[in-house]
């Protein structure tokens, strides 16, 4: 699961990640923040990004993605 985050106050897109087991319990979270204000649609495919990264640095496979 993955959710994209704007905020124009703090002029920042922040960025969090939770991976949790088929039984629905969490396994491990991660959060990334940018120091820049992006567009949604921009910001979106960041998050989408940086959580195959996250994965692939993990050797994670056979994974479902949940956009909240």
């Amino acid at each position: 699961m993955y959710c994209t985050a704007f905020s124009s106050n703090f002029y920042h897109t922040g960025i969090g990640i939770c991976i949790h087991d088929e039984e629905g319990t969490f396994v491990l979270a991660k959060m990334v923040s940018f120091p820049c204000l992006h567009h949604v649609a921009v910001g979106e495919a960041m998050s989408l990004f940086q959580a195959l990264q996250w994965l692939s640095d993990m050797s994670f496979d056979n994974v479902n993605f949940e956009d909240m």
